[in-house]
């Protein structure tokens, strides 16, 4: 699996320069956004909140790609864990994805991404005495891989902000782990909006 990570960056990357040559004019946009998250690493397993900050630039004709840069951030803790003990952790995620409008009807389009990332963890276990242990340990693991999210955007031309809601944002990555959140987004569009 690990031999295709190269692989699929540089098809994202060739994908991102060719379709810049079929656009007559590019959107770029700043794009935040808030979300509930799912997190299960090597020593770690929590939920959370998550924030994300990143760039946007769009391709193609009727600009139905976008490539976004992004990062990450989230605190995670074991709610409703029994059978490991408590943790409290960080973990930030730098990430690419390139986005792809699979249907649109007016302001409003289905969202695919396809994308790389690599993850940063670390934080305590041990801290609840689980078992009679009231000590804890300091632990840090890396992590890269691919991910995947689906999702709905509503984009007005006219308009200075775009909104998207995505209920399936998956990571798949090394040391068995999986992240998944549901995000909300708000992209500002960075360019004048007249013609």
């Amino acid at each position: 699996m690990r031999r295709f990570y190269p692989l699929l960056i540089v098809i994202l990357l060739f994908s991102a320069f060719t379709l810049s040559a079929q656009d007559t004019r590019h959107f770029n946009s700043l794009t935040t956004g808030i979300g509930f998250g799912y997190s299960e690493g090597k020593q770690e397993s929590g939920f959370g909140l998550v924030y994300e900050i990143g760039y946007q630039r769009s391709f193609g004709r009727s600009n139905r790609f976008r490539f976004n840069p992004n990062l990450q951030y989230g605190g995670f803790l074991p709610f409703a864990t029994t059978d490991m003990p408590d943790q409290l952790y960080r973990l930030s995620t730098l990430a690419l994805d390139l986005h792809y409008d699979l249907a649109r009807f007016k302001s409003l389009s289905l969202v695919t991404t396809p994308g790389i990332f690599g993850s940063y963890s670390r934080g305590l276990t041990g801290t609840g005495g689980m078992n009679g242990i009231s000590s804890s340990e300091y632990f840090q693991s890396f992590y890269f891989g691919g991910k995947f999210s689906l999702g709905i955007r509503i984009s007005k031309s006219i308009k200075r902000l775009a909104y998207e809601i995505r209920p399936l944002n998956i990571h798949f990555g090394s040391k068995y782990f999986l992240y998944n959140s549901i995000m909300f987004k708000v992209h500002i569009k960075l360019d004048s909006l007249e013609n």
